[in-house]
């Protein structure tokens, strides 16, 4: 039943205020749009029978969509169970949102619409990136479906570490959630993180107040993070000079 639907888990980001309008000449747009999506007209038969208004490909469009069937079809090979049953649904779904692309760039009468009566390459590629997206969606969503009760929480601890900015002190982290009573057992946590290697110690710069530096932990890959002042220990981890992790994770003053 899972793979009849279209599921997404987006990670979770922080509400920002803004006191940015949508343009009323964008709102008029959007109206007119849906209301004539709204007047499309089934055809009729012969016979009197309602009939779908078939729409075909260009020969662009079909050239780019016999392309992803084939790559599609040879990543279903490589697949199953839960995943190749997704696969082959996201095959007609990828047609179904070109579709939808090209009735509404008809409809918003785009000037790079080739014509209305064929579907062109830029809706077909349109509609595959957005199948592709929700098949990577889908991979994320089973695994987390199936992970352990230790792979949640490290990843839960990743995912709140990541919304607030990439970068946590261990009394930071201990403050943002009753998981961790302590500022050693929140340290402990990221010191698990060092050593799977997610992350590594930096240390944050002195404040304009004065103080003393304190040490913080980064996930790779984050942004916005400075770490040109870490100084990284002989096992690569970057620590403070009052500080140090040992190899085996314990904190030594």
């Amino acid at each position: 039943m899972a793979a009849r639907l279209l599921l997404a888990h987006p990670p979770r980001q922080p509400k920002k205020w803004t006191d940015t309008d949508i343009d009323p000449c964008m709102e008029t747009a959007i109206a007119d749009l849906f209301d004539r999506l709204y007047g499309l007209q089934s055809s009729t038969g012969d016979d009197g029978e309602v009939r779908p208004v078939v729409i075909g490909l260009s020969p662009a469009a079909k050239i780019a969509w016999v392309t992803f069937f084939n790559a599609h079809a040879q990543e279903q090979v490589g697949l199953s169970g839960d995943l190749s049953a997704m696969w082959s649904k996201l095959e007609g779904y990828a047609a179904r949102f070109a579709l939808v692309f090209h009735l509404a760039r008809w409809a918003a009468d785009d000037p790079s619409l080739e014509t209305p009566d064929a579907i062109d390459r830029s809706s077909i590629e349109a509609g595959v990136r957005l199948a592709r997206w929700f098949g990577q969606e889908i991979v994320r969503i089973y695994s987390i479906l199936e992970e352990s009760d230790e792979a949640r929480a490290r990843r839960r601890l990743i995912e709140l570490i990541d919304r607030k900015g990439g970068s946590v002190t261990p009394r930071e982290l201990m403050r943002s959630s009753r998981q961790w009573s302590t500022a050693e057992d929140a340290e402990a946590a990221l010191v698990e993180l060092v050593r799977t290697k997610l992350g590594q110690w930096v240390t944050r710069p002195r404040s304009g107040q004065g103080g003393r530096p304190t040490r913080a932990f980064v996930l790779f890959g984050s942004t916005g993070v400075d770490t040109t002042s870490a100084k990284p220990d002989e096992n690569g981890r970057c620590v403070d000079a009052e500080s140090s992790i040992a190899a085996d994770g314990d904190l030594r003053k």
